[in-house]
């Protein structure tokens, strides 16, 4: 088999994270949508890096989410 065609349930759990993530970022571009998107995504990247550096490892979509959505809330401009 090619190189990248072999789907496994790596594959699989990749795709599930992915579109975990994806969901997780629509929501709070949705629920902060007043706020610049590099806003929405400055906090979505400082609550990832934060969560990498505490735990040593991959942080939950919800787990970002949470942080997140704590920050833009921290803010005073979310809803």
């Amino acid at each position: 088999m090619a190189k990248g065609h072999a789907k496994g349930h790596s594959g699989n759990h990749t795709r599930t994270t992915e579109a975990r993530l994806l969901a997780m970022a629509d929501r709070l571009f949705t629920e902060y949508q007043e706020l610049p998107v590099r806003t929405v995504f400055q906090a979505i990247g400082a609550a990832r890096m934060e969560l990498r550096e505490r735990s040593g490892g991959v942080a939950s979509p919800e787990d970002i989410e949470a942080l997140a959505r704590r920050r833009l809330t921290a803010t005073g401009l979310g809803c």
